[in-house]
C-alpha cells in the first residue's frame, strides 16, 4: 500500500484523535516522547511526522496507521 500524505490532512487527523483522547498538546508530546513545540509544529502544518513519530502516534491513540494517515480518518476517525 502506498501512502502520500498531505500536511493538512495529517494535522486534522492528529488533532481529531488528540481531542477525542481528551489530551492537551503537552500531554500528547509527553506520550510520544517529543517536546510540546514539536506537536505545535505538526498541528501548524510546519512539520510532517517521521515514521518513528508516526508509529508512536498510532500507539498512543491505539489506532491503525492507515486510520490516522489516510483521508478516511477525517470521516471515520474517532
Amino acid at each position: 500500500m502506498r501512502y502520500c500524505f498531505q500536511l493538512s490532512m495529517v494535522k486534522n487527523n492528529i488533532e481529531n484523535y488528540r481531542r477525542s483522547s481528551r489530551m492537551t498538546n503537552s500531554e500528547l508530546a509527553k506520550a510520544i516522547g517529543v517536546c510540546p513545540s514539536y506537536v505545535t509544529l505538526l498541528l501548524n502544518n510546519e512539520r510532517q511526522p517521521s515514521i518513528e513519530i508516526a508509529l508512536r502516534l498510532v500507539d498512543c491513540f491505539k489506532c491503525k496507521f492507515e486510520d490516522l494517515f489516510s483521508h478516511r480518518a477525517g470521516k471515520n476517525g474517532r
